[in-house]
């Protein structure tokens, strides 16, 4: 068994702000909301961009792998470059 999976933190892009409707805000959490409603350890790290906006890496681990999944995600954060958060307009 995998000590994490790695899902997407959004299954979309992030909408723009003006552009961000209930709707959206839904379609965001659809990938988080399960793993906080199970109790389930996750974490969402940045990693990278598409068109100027943040991309996030989600990593789930098995319930009582809190620590393990931490040290996965401090261990990826210090592999490489972070994206620069974007610019407001």
């Amino acid at each position: 068994m995998s000590t994490c999976w790695p899902p997407p933190t959004t299954p979309t892009t992030a909408p723009l702000i003006e552009s961000a409707t209930e709707e959206a805000t839904r379609a965001l959490v659809r990938n988080t909301y399960p793993f906080c409603f199970a109790g389930t350890p996750a974490v969402s790290l940045p990693a990278g961009a598409h068109a100027g906006l943040p991309v996030g890496l989600m990593l789930v681990a098995p319930p009582g792998a809190d620590q393990r999944l931490l040290a996965i995600a401090a261990a990826f954060r210090d592999a490489g470059p972070s994206a620069p958060a974007p610019s407001a307009p």
